[in-house]
């Protein structure tokens, strides 16, 4: 059997993906610097993070989150609202299987929806790039992370064109 040939790219280079694509704990510049250099906007960043509303994430991606947020042994970001940092704890126990893991929408994990931003309303984003969007005083993703919580179609809508506008605006090397 043959398979077309990739329309993604002719080549994969970890590095290169470390360095474009979003980490667990970029920061907001971090996060909206990465978009930017695609020529996406915050819109875009918002709404492309909703994807997030399925899908699974191993416990190494979030562990520092949970048991070592500052450095200090024990210490979860505070931003993780308490009951749910309990459930995450359970699932992610300290010194064990960074492999295991978790749903990145507790929700509705299944489901493509807007649960993912009503997670984050309720500090139950479970990967810290994705609570930040909601978590940063006065940053100009709250507004969007309300919008998109109160609506599915205008989130649906805007996750539409930001795919259509990240498709078209990333270079294939």
């Amino acid at each position: 059997m043959s398979f077309p040939p990739r329309r993604d790219g002719r080549t994969a280079n970890r590095g290169d993906a470390v360095a474009a694509l979003p980490l667990g704990p970029d920061s907001m510049e971090i996060l909206t610097s990465k978009f930017s250099v695609h020529n996406l906007d915050t819109t875009d960043l918002v709404a492309l993070s909703g994807a997030h509303t399925f899908g699974r994430v191993q416990c190494g991606v979030i562990t520092n989150r949970l048991h070592n947020f500052t450095g200090n042994n024990g210490q979860s970001d505070p931003s993780i609202e308490p009951k749910f940092l309990r459930t995450l704890r359970r699932k992610c126990l300290q010194g064990r299987s960074l492999t295991a893991r978790v749903n990145l929408d507790p929700t509705s994990p299944d489901s493509f929806d807007n649960d993912y931003f009503k997670n984050l309303q309720n500090n139950r984003g479970v990967i810290e790039s994705d609570q930040i969007l909601f978590s940063s005083k006065g940053a100009p993703t709250v507004s969007l992370v309300n919008r998109f919580a109160k609506s599915q179609r205008k989130f649906y809508k805007a996750f539409a064109k930001s795919m259509i506008k990240m498709g078209k605006s990333i270079s294939i090397g």
